[in-house]
């Protein structure tokens, strides 16, 4: 083998993370796919609205989101343990390029039904990549690789991608974000087609894992109630942050653009926090970062000055966090032979939560634009007490049994 290559294209060993070649790799297609996402993320139920859609149908859009990843989720765990991961990741975000080409020609909300049902295909990609995330990296830097390829990288993107989205949209139209954004989809598929092949590693009949398996494992299971009670609570708040701030407030769109990008600065802020200081576990940064939304939704309530409301925002990145460092903890505490299942399971039932919170956050907002504030303020320091409760009780115990049974740890 060459020194050459060894070591990795010229153009990699300048962009490595010192994370090896996929971990960068990946971390890298993540960061390029959310450049795109991020043109249009912090406007999208704005879009929606639009489109000529009342609250209601706004959340209805958005739920119909969280439903289709739901449909996917348990059928693709099944797949990243029988088929290739590299073809589901590839494959799986090349679905989002028709989706938002959809969006790009709607003339009306109902119309964007078909984007979503083909964008919720992507969803397909997410415990493949846990699944190879969890295998690419070493043991004692696995929640750092989690960070760099979910956090890290998405939240660099997320920082540009608004303030050009806020730009452009005052220069065109909010719909015309969709055509650079199929763009960038294009060029981050292409760099998830570049990560290594990596077979599953065969199992011994008795580790054969199915759902039931998972479920049963005690990490997973008040794991996943756990992060669909988050997830429900924190959407319920965020998703109307939009449109409170350019109904209620009278903030115009490079404003709301740059909101999105502070909260891209706290989500890397968050993520250093958990890999840097010692005491804080990715369940404790869980927590953190579930208390940063909430002070969000209810500093929002009182601040509508958009100098005030960007130092605001940074703790609005603890949202993408608290979603992401669930799967530090499952890596951590489940036996390897079931990750892959364990992975769609809390995504699955946490995408019931996300998926229920549009639905009951259209008509709060409808009633009283600021009851879904109010509801994930009032909600989050509860559920702050449930996570440290859930690091005590659960997480360390399961990690000091799959240290000692780990064959990581043996080797």
């Amino acid at each position: 083998m060459t020194a050459k290559s060894a070591s990795g294209p010229v153009w990699m060993r300048r962009f490595s993370m010192n994370m090896g070649r996929d971990i960068s790799l990946l971390t890298w297609a993540m960061l390029v796919w959310s450049l795109g996402a991020g043109l249009y993320a912090s406007f999208w139920s704005l879009f929606i609205e639009e489109t000529g859609a009342t609250s209601a149908q706004v959340g209805l859009i958005i739920g119909l989101q969280g439903i289709m990843r739901i449909a996917v989720m348990l059928p693709s765990g099944i797949a990243a343990d029988r088929f290739s991961r590299r073809f589901m990741i590839w494959a799986g975000t090349a679905a989002t390029v028709p989706s938002v080409l959809i969006y790009f020609i709607a003339d009306d909300w109902w119309q964007l039904i078909p984007g979503v049902l083909i964008g919720a295909l992507a969803s397909c990609s997410v415990p493949a990549i846990s699944s190879y995330v969890a295998e690419a990296a070493p043991s004692q830097s696995r929640a750092r690789a989690f960070t760099m390829v979910y956090t890290v990288g998405p939240s660099t993107a997320l920082i540009i991608g608004p303030l050009i989205g806020g730009f452009l949209s005052e220069r065109t139209s909010l719909q015309f974000l969709f055509l650079p954004t199929a763009i960038f989809y294009t060029l981050g598929t292409f760099m998830f087609w570049k990560i290594s092949e990596r077979p599953n590693k065969p199992k011994k009949a008795t580790e054969q894992a199915t759902y039931r398996d998972a479920i049963q494992n005690r990490s997973v299971l008040v794991a996943s109630l756990l992060q669909g009670l988050l997830l429900f609570v924190l959407t319920t708040g965020i998703t109307f942050l939009p449109n409170y701030l350019r109904d209620v407030q009278g903030q115009n769109l490079a404003t709301i653009g740059r909101l999105g990008s502070a909260a891209a600065i706290g989500s890397i802020t968050i993520v250093m926090m958990v890999g840097r200081v010692k005491w804080v576990s990715p369940s404790r940064g869980i927590a953190i970062a579930t208390a940063c939304v909430g002070t969000v939704c209810f500093g929002v309530l009182f601040i509508d000055n958009s100098h005030l409301l960007i130092f605001l925002f940074v703790l609005r990145g603890g949202f993408s966090v608290a979603w992401t460092l669930f799967a530090a903890v499952l890596g951590d505490t489940v036996p390897w032979h079931l990750r892959g299942r364990s992975f769609a399971m809390a995504e699955f039932i946490g995408g019931i939560g996300f998926a229920i919170a549009p639905f009951v956050a259209g008509p709060l907002y409808g009633l009283n634009p600021k009851f879904p504030l109010i509801l994930c303020a009032a909600g989050a320091p509860i559920l702050v007490v449930l996570i440290l409760l859930f690091e005590r009780r659960v997480v360390r115990p399961a990690m000091a049994m799959n240290l000692a049974v780990s064959p990581e740890a043996a080797a």
